[in-house]
């Protein structure tokens, strides 16, 4: 989910941070590209099973070092306890589509043979039961359908060791994945920015390539987003120019047009509603607060009520750590550490 509705926020008050990317080779090239593993699993996992999902993964990686990028996986680590409330709500929906999926494909056997119906209202019946069933399920046969399985963290081992046959670097996360991608993406950032002064090199800024927004409100500073197989496909075998349907985010430019500073950004995302707390206004009225109230505890001393909302604990999630852990790469067969793994790419 990441932050609800800061996409639409982001258009309508802060356009300029976003610009869609028109050359998705010279936006990949000489990049390190930070991903959100389980974000794509779950994209390429549509409608297919997890043995094709993970040979998408390895083409993606592919198709990124074709392009001249530098992939980095990174796999969710240990869950947050704040997050109980969003994983159980996610789990029970997750629950209840295969319920439905299940009743539906039941449903499409009773009534393929059903001789009662007239001509017109048995096909009709079918067309509707196979359109809901095309969106959930594996077509196996002539109207025969199987619903598919999203994967989850028990499928980041079998991940992982396709990874490791295939020279692809990743790491596990700490706890959230998006919030390393956005710590290692400031953190290679940085040492661009002293490259910079000491060796006068070029600052090329990573991308986290993600679909969560909270990797924003994380201090992500360019997230790629809506980015597509197909799209990376396209652009490996075009030597022009490649018009994608992904778009960058620029977290400076948002903070500018925004008219705030992170700690302010983070507050209005808590309000908007995270995966560590529940919703509490729209992005409209979150929006009005903060830039009237500067915080929320300003709120609090105006009369605002947020007994229901533990803002602390969420607002502490989202801040840097004060020192950045030692984060192991699994790449070539071994462990380094990511200040290794940056200076054998940079070499």
């Amino acid at each position: 989910m990441g932050i609800c509705g800061l996409t639409k926020l982001l258009r309508r008050h802060a356009p300029n941070c976003l610009r869609h990317i028109d050359n998705l080779r010279e936006a990949i090239c000489g990049r390190h590209c930070i991903i959100d593993t389980a974000i794509y699993m779950h994209m390429f996992n549509y409608k297919t099973d997890l043995a094709t999902c993970i040979d998408r993964l390895v083409e993606m990686s592919d198709h990124i070092k074709i392009l001249g990028g530098h992939p980095l996986f990174v796999f969710d680590g240990a869950n947050v306890p704040e997050k109980g409330g969003t994983q159980r709500a996610r789990k029970a929906q997750r629950e209840k589509t295969m319920e439905d999926t299940l009743a539906d494909i039941a449903l499409l056997e009773r009534v393929k043979f059903d001789t009662t119906l007239s001509l017109i209202d048995w096909l009709n019946q079918k067309a509707e039961i196979i359109e809901r069933l095309q969106h959930k399920c594996v077509c196996v046969g002539f109207e025969e359908y199987v619903p598919v399985t999203a994967p989850s963290r028990l499928n980041f081992a079998e991940i992982q060791a396709r990874f490791n046959d295939h020279n692809i670097p990743w790491i596990t996360a700490e706890t959230e994945a998006e919030r390393d991608c956005a710590i290692i993406a400031k953190y290679i950032l940085s040492r661009a920015i002293i490259a910079k002064h000491i060796l006068g090199t070029q600052i090329i800024m990573p991308i986290v390539m993600t679909q969560d927004m909270d990797a924003i409100t994380f201090g992500a500073p360019l997230v790629m987003r809506d980015l597509s197989l197909t799209d990376l496909k396209k652009a490996s075998c075009k030597t022009s120019a490649h018009k994608a349907k992904s778009f960058f985010i620029q977290t400076r430019a948002l903070l500018n047009e925004l008219g705030m500073n992170l700690a302010m950004f983070t507050d209005l995302c808590i309000l908007m509603g995270c995966d560590f707390t529940g919703h509490f206004c729209g992005p409209e009225t979150a929006l009005k607060h903060i830039r009237n109230h500067r915080s929320i505890e300003n709120m609090e001393l105006k009369g605002h009520d947020f007994i229901n909302v533990d803002y602390k604990s969420a607002r502490a999630i989202f801040k840097e750590p004060e020192k950045m852990r030692t984060v192991m790469v699994k790449w070539n067969g071994s462990d380094i550490t990511l200040d290794d793994y940056l200076d054998m790419k940079h070499k």
